[in-house]
């Protein structure tokens, strides 16, 4: 899922390990809220992941944080 909002023009590249560790807290927020995988709830949730990595948030508490805090209904 995470992989789609991933732009090969884009000057950051992810390495598989940071991919992993977004996918691990979209799973997890998508769990903790009852959000669809395949939802625009999820496709929301999944571009404010990787845009927040992109802008420097990098510790999964602190995404997870902060996407807890985003009502994505």
């Amino acid at each position: 899922m995470l992989s789609e909002y991933l732009q090969p023009a884009r000057q950051s590249v992810l390495l598989p390990d940071e991919v992993a560790t977004l996918q691990r807290i979209f799973d997890q927020t998508c769990c903790t809220l009852g959000i669809q995988k395949t939802s625009a709830q999820a496709e929301g949730l999944a571009a404010t992941l990787v845009n927040l990595y992109e802008r420097g948030v990098r510790t999964e508490d602190q995404l997870s944080a902060m996407v807890d805090k985003i009502d994505f209904l």
